[in-house]
């Protein structure tokens, strides 16, 4: 699928010479240079670190989405487990369960995250599948989300209702997957809020859960008391090859904490018998969860705290100071797995950096109250103070590059002592699985050379809007 060239928002340059694009730093790759849809593992030295005995063993990973169908060829070998049954009633008036497991085409979102953290890259008849970034991880999936009969979109019923006025199921899978032992939870999935899920999500913050969500990838911007804008939450914009902001979320969005691989991915398709690529924030989600996995299975001491301080001190390729981007783009920068695992996580304060006392925006949710009360668990920390995000002072270029292909969503979150990641999709109104994936076959162009660009990411010389939250 063709795109007409338009301005896309790329690395040039960040401050202090800090290199974005650079973050993606080029890594001998197992994979031929260019095989459709794996640049997300050849470029982020992911073979170098399986090869070193990082894995993402010993973390277990919490994928909270739709339904999955697990007997696909590329799962096998995975230490995958499927709960049983599903949180989601059969209709308003029938309260039995639904599998979590399913062949329907309405598996394909909780298929493709799951294979992006798990599978071992051979898929139907000996297809190229998605690689799975942290395959030695222990990963649980929990149905929260159905696509009904007769339905485009996903749905939940629960007790009478629908999912937009009853948020029990995600409240009770959070807690499940906390109870599980989950270190990493990854929601992909949008929300209007939390609902009845609010507790168990403070209980996740209190015992060093990580929650990583995605941006709209409507180009809608992330809405406060949303759950990608909720307090504490690593929000993730999508990028491609080219270090380029994925086409279908180029807006400004000031609650981008970072930006990870998320267009142009290796998917399978709903008929679970052929493959190609798609792009979305629930892609660079889930894929920031398992590279936080990794990096957790190197220094298994770090707390979920620590593991954010590396997750945003840690982007690109060189050591720089904190910046952060307020334009809304790039936040903090791209993710970068060869330089957080270079980096003992252990050096930085054991508190999460992105947990405001004070509203930042419009709305603080949950606040640093609620999350820190007089009953805080004895592992939270004492006064976390968000250290202040510099920005850029050196100069800025705008380009005009061709737009890369689009298409898939994900999400992702880890967290201290055992972590735990949270991955939460591109934003809609209620529980809706990013449908907005424009797929493209495999084998259409990704680059002329293979090579990321050298340049820097390259930050907007326009305001973004007075009310970048008024629809």
């Amino acid at each position: 699928m063709k795109h007409t060239p338009e301005k896309r928002h790329a690395i040039v340059r960040l401050g202090l010479g800090v290199g974005i694009a650079a973050l993606l730093l080029s890594a001998t790759p197992a994979s031929a240079v260019g095989e459709p849809g794996l640049w997300y593992f050849d470029r982020y030295g992911v073979t170098e670190a399986h090869a070193e005995g990082y894995t993402g063993q010993g973390v277990k990973i919490a994928v909270i989405d739709g339904q999955i169908n697990p007997d696909l060829p590329e799962l096998a070998g995975a230490n995958l487990t499927v709960k049983e049954p599903s949180y989601c009633e059969t209709s308003l008036t029938d309260s039995t369960r639904l599998p979590a497991a399913s062949s329907n085409p309405g598996a394909l979102h909780g298929t493709a995250m799951v294979s992006l953290v798990a599978s071992n890259g051979v898929g139907v008849g000996g297809q190229q599948a998605p690689k799975g970034v942290a395959p030695g991880a222990e990963v649980t999936l929990y149905t929260v989300m159905i696509r009904y009969d007769g339905s485009k979109d996903v749905d939940c019923f629960r007790d009478g209702e629908i999912s937009q006025g009853n948020t029990a199921m995600l409240g009770e899978a959070i807690t499940d997957a906390i109870n599980d032992g989950a270190d990493i939870i990854s929601l992909s999935m949008t929300s209007a809020g939390l609902g009845d899920a609010k507790d168990a999500y403070i209980r996740g913050l209190r015992q060093g859960v990580i929650f990583l969500a995605g941006v709209s990838n409507n180009k809608a911007p992330t809405l406060a008391g949303s759950l990608a804008a909720l307090n504490g939450l690593v929000t993730i914009q999508g990028m491609d090859e080219n270090a380029l902001i994925q086409e279908i979320a180029d807006i400004p969005d000031k609650r981008t904490d970072l930006v990870g691989p998320g267009s142009g991915i290796a998917t399978i398709e709903e008929n679970f018998s052929s493959y190609s690529v798609s792009s979305g924030s629930s892609n660079a989600t889930a894929i920031t969860s398992a590279m936080l996995a990794i990096v957790k299975s190197k220094y298994p001491s770090a707390t979920s705290n620590q593991l954010i301080q590396s997750l945003i001190h840690n982007t690109g390729p060189d050591d720089h100071d904190l910046v952060f981007d307020e334009t809304g783009y790039w936040g903090y920068g791209p993710v970068s797995l060869q330089h957080m695992l270079r980096e003992d996580p252990a050096q930085y304060p054991d508190e999460n950096p992105l947990i405001n006392k004070d509203s930042k925006y419009d709305v603080v949710f949950p606040t640093y109250e609620e999350i820190y009360g007089d009953d805080t668990v004895a592992t939270s920390p004492p006064t976390p103070e968000k250290k202040p995000r510099e920005t850029s002072k050196g100069s800025v270029e705008i380009g005009v590059v061709p737009s890369g292909n689009s298409g898939l969503p994900v999400i992702a979150i880890v967290g201290s002592g055992t972590v735990v990641v949270l991955v939460l999709a591109a934003l809609g109104t209620w529980l809706v699985l990013s449908r907005r994936r424009k797929r493209v076959l495999a084998g259409s162009n990704y680059g002329d050379n293979g090579q990321l660009p050298t340049a820097y990411p390259q930050y907007p010389q326009s305001a973004p809007p007075a009310n970048p939250y008024e629809r």
